[in-house]
């Protein structure tokens, strides 16, 4: 992915929610993406034909798609990208992620997804992460808790490229969970 597609991600949280769902379960068709989703079938289409447009899919009969290559630089910058990305399009869904952005901005979310990893590696507590980016600690356990989440459902995928500790308890083997994370979980 080029830096303009991860640039139009960052910043499109409905088509960032849909090319999350499709990397995560891999190749499928409008109608499975928007069954899992929730999504309307035409808000499907449109962001498929979005990330078409940014060189982010292939389509192999026209009606299966698939993400190509995700990013193309080092391994921890691209579970890092990947889960920011999957962080902005779960801002869709809940409104935690939205408040956060809103009373915060992306460059401290960004830092955020950060210091979750560093939570996960140990490195770290929730209220260190509070203390790091200067933040309630309130709000850094509900935005890391989040985050975290997001991690957990990416190794379960496959597409956390590094070995989480295994006392956060994060699944090593795809169990299936949907990426849509409510904001009544």
């Amino acid at each position: 992915m080029v830096g303009r597609a991860i640039q139009y991600l960052l910043h499109h949280p409905d088509t960032a929610f849909v090319y999350s769902d499709l990397l995560i379960n891999g190749p499928s068709t409008p109608e499975r993406i928007s069954d899992r989703t929730n999504v309307p079938y035409s808000g499907v289409e449109e962001q498929l034909g979005v990330l078409n447009e940014l060189g982010s899919l292939t389509s192999g009969d026209d009606t299966t798609w698939s993400v190509l290559s995700p990013v193309k630089n080092s391994e921890h910058r691209e579970s890092f990208t990947l889960t920011l990305i999957a962080v902005i399009g779960a801002s869709t869904r809940n409104d935690d992620i939205t408040r956060f952005l809103n009373d915060y901005d992306l460059p401290l979310l960004s830092r955020a997804v950060q210091a979750t990893y560093d939570y996960i590696d140990g490195t770290t507590t929730r209220r260190g992460i509070a203390h790091t980016l200067d933040i309630t600690p309130a709000a850094a356990i509900a935005i890391s808790q989040i985050v975290e989440d997001i991690i957990t459902v990416f190794n379960a995928s496959g597409h956390i490229d590094r070995e989480l500790p295994a006392a956060t308890g994060v699944p090593v083997k795809h169990t299936g969970t949907p990426f849509v994370l409510d904001s009544n979980d």
